[in-house]
């Protein structure tokens, strides 16, 4: 789906933002892959570069905590070297998620029956920091693209450097990217963000945001009936899937699933993988992956 896309939107450069997206409404692809269509810069960018987002999407499918638990670290890095910060093209959010107990499952050992027991350890989790990026204007959504040697500061794996993308060639960017830094020009949207992290995935508080739709389709709940909570970290919108597709659903928690239909055959990283995802159908879910 994503190569097709891709070819869609090098043959029809005019389009962009809604008017894309309403363009390829017939288009069998899943509807994530639809709503990329409204970024051309975004869309070139993947085009240039096949195997890292070959690459990429294998890694989310094998370790997609540990994916984005890196996102996490990355962002931590970049605020810390002043790269990451709140500006006229984007909003950075940083929270913290509450310390949650944990009952620790110890085994019972062979005791005397005059022994007097004690209840069972609870330890504290840590509070982690979480950091979101939201568009500064929800209709209107920046691409951004970085040098990570600088946004991110001196590497401490040199063995595994970050991969730079620079931005495809042609392409106009806001501000200099002498300082390792710079936006597309803004794509004015109403419905490209399909989807939403739920960052603070957990049984307690859930705090949304309209987070990274340009990176990885992240989001929140919007007008009391947007994005809801459903316990897995990447959350639908129902409504904008709905615009997107020309669909009727209804069901408000909707994730994100593997489906291996959309990969028209290409072939997994690995046998663990293909037998993990050998099925045809996933039930309650969709992928573009």
């Amino acid at each position: 789906n994503v190569a097709q896309a891709v070819q869609w939107s090098h043959d029809n450069p005019l389009k962009q933002g809604d008017a894309a997206i309403q363009a390829v409404s017939d288009q069998p692809w899943d509807a994530s892959v639809k709503s990329l269509v409204a970024f051309p810069q975004l869309m070139a960018l993947m085009g240039e570069n096949p195997q890292w987002v070959q690459n990429l999407g294998d890694a989310f499918l094998a370790q997609p905590q540990d994916v984005m638990d890196s996102v996490q670290r990355l962002r931590q890095l970049a605020q810390q070297t002043g790269s990451l910060k709140s500006s006229t093209e984007q909003k950075v959010i940083t929270t913290t998620k509450k310390a949650v107990p944990v009952k620790q499952t110890v085994t019972a050992p062979v005791i005397p029956s005059n022994t007097v027991l004690t209840a069972s350890p609870v330890i504290t989790e840590p509070a982690t920091t979480v950091i979101s990026i939201e568009p500064a204007n929800p209709d209107v959504v920046y691409i951004p693209n970085y040098n990570p040697t600088v946004v991110y500061g001196n590497w401490a794996n040199t063995a595994y450097p970050p991969v730079y993308l620079p931005p495809p060639a042609g392409e106009p960017f806001i501000d200099s990217f002498v300082r390792g830094f710079g936006y597309s020009m803004g794509v004015a949207t109403t419905y490209a963000l399909f989807s939403s992290i739920d960052w603070d995935d957990d049984d307690h508080d859930h705090h949304h945001h309209d987070d990274d739709d340009y990176h990885h389709h992240d989001g929140g709940h919007r007008d009391g009936n947007g994005w809801q909570h459903n316990g897995d970290n990447i959350n639908i919108d129902v409504n904008n899937f709905n615009r997107i597709t020309g669909e009727h659903l209804t069901d408000k928690n909707m994730a994100w699933r593997h489906n291996p239909n959309y990969r028209n055959g290409v072939p997994y990283h690995d046998q663990d993988m293909a037998k993990r995802f050998h099925q045809t159908d996933v039930n309650g879910g969709m992928s573009a992956t």
